[in-house]
């Protein structure tokens, strides 16, 4: 795809929706080359991570960007959106990438839930039984409490019920929630004195998380890296 003209908060929804109709015609991957793109906004540059978030077919069908702007590529890292869209300085890169399997998690899972409180245990032992079976024990505990407060929110916003996936690296791993509720998550200021929120400790234990609109609702993620602990938890309770 080569997309040309202006991406802001007006045209979000159109462009998420042109990757996601491309990804759906099942290629081996979708390259978006953007260098003809004028970004007027940062947060539209979610659009990219929502369409992931969506393709029916993951993990069959890699997205991945081209990107000859040195600066856009950076800002596309700070924003996390080139985590989990790998970014490339041209189509010839990307190609030969995803041909080398090189933009590639090497483990992904997912799985779909239903609206009820027992989830949020058996998302517990679909997180562990993953992470045991790819040899990363020691991510169970953050991964675990991450998608614990992630479930719970999706719980409390829908009746729907709300998927769960995980991905995963040599060094890390992704857990990302989605549900049908458009209410972003918000982690509001904590007052003086009060107990810290789900969210709060979600922000303690990881570097990188956040919300992003989807089609269907929204997707709530967090990445776990090798310094994520939970010795988070106790600076968060001091």
């Amino acid at each position: 795809m080569r997309l040309v003209g202006v991406l802001d908060n007006s045209t979000y929804d159109q462009l998420r929706d042109a990757v996601i109709k491309a990804a759906m015609d099942r290629p081996a991957a979708v390259i978006i080359d953007i260098d003809g793109l004028d970004v007027r906004s940062d947060s539209a540059l979610a659009a990219f991570t929502s369409a992931r978030w969506q393709v029916p077919q993951w993990p069959d069908v890699v997205i991945a960007l081209a990107c000859g702007d040195a600066m856009l590529r950076q800002r596309l890292a700070d924003l996390s959106v080139a985590r989990y869209v790998p970014v490339y300085p041209n189509v010839a890169a990307a190609t030969a990438a995803i041909v080398a399997g090189d933009c590639l998690y090497l483990h992904r899972a997912r799985e779909r839930f239903g609206p009820h409180s027992f989830c949020v245990r058996a998302t517990q032992i679909f997180v562990r039984d993953y992470l045991m079976a790819w040899s990363m024990l020691d991510k169970v505990p953050v991964t675990s409490t991450v998608a614990t407060v992630f479930v719970e929110n999706a719980l409390s916003y829908t009746k729907r019920g709300f998927d769960v996936r995980l991905e995963a690296s040599s060094e890390d791993v992704l857990v990302a929630v989605s549900d049908t509720s458009s209410t972003p998550v918000i982690r509001r200021e904590r007052a003086a004195g009060r107990s810290p929120t789900g969210l709060d400790i979600v922000a303690a234990l990881c570097r990188r998380w956040g919300s992003t609109p989807t089609p269907r609702g929204k997707t709530v993620w967090a990445h776990i890296g090798p310094g994520d602990t939970l010795a988070g938890i106790a600076e968060l309770l001091r």
